[in-house]
């Protein structure tokens, strides 16, 4: 699979990847994690990139679409992993050309940063014919401003859409 690792932080998941993947796109925005990236995949400089941007809905100076990333790709197979801070179900939305491409698509998303984005990303998948499962048990999210019954949330959904 071609990985996309979106919020990568330290990129720990990447580099569980790095061997089995065909190529990674690493993106995080935060300034502090662009030396250790550059550092702990300089060995796989030709397998790994790392984009220094948001992952959004619309390309800007700070944000890079996956629409924009990959549309001359066709009928590849891509590992999308995102934990972008509640920016995800943005992302779905802004990006439907790439997820309804003929890629086969196989997801892992963090559900946990909006009291209903489990919910509202499902059915957004749901449409666009992914089939999905979300993790086991529910957790809590302490850090929403606007904290709200039910206070546990579903963490990740996972899903996938052949062609």
């Amino acid at each position: 699979d071609i990985v996309v690792d979106a919020g990568c932080a330290e990129a720990l998941f990447a580099l569980d990847s790095v061997e089995k993947a065909k190529h990674i796109y690493l993106l995080e925005s935060d300034v502090i994690w662009h030396k250790p990236l550059q550092a702990t995949f300089a060995p796989f400089k030709d397998k790994v990139t790392i984009i220094q941007k948001f992952l959004g809905g619309e390309n800007s100076e700070n944000t890079i679409t996956l629409n924009s990333l990959f549309d001359k790709f066709s009928e590849e197979s891509f590992f999308i992993k995102m934990d972008i801070e509640g920016s995800e179900e943005s992302v779905i939305q802004g990006n439907k050309n790439f997820f309804t491409s003929q890629n086969k698509i196989k997801l892992a998303c963090c559900t946990y940063h909006k009291v209903h984005h489990a919910e509202t990303i499902s059915s957004l998948l749901k449409d666009m014919g992914y089939k999905f499962e979300f993790s086991d048990g529910y957790m809590l999210f302490p850090w929403d401003k606007h904290q709200q019954p039910p206070y546990f949330r579903k963490g990740l959904i996972r899903a996938i859409r052949t062609i």
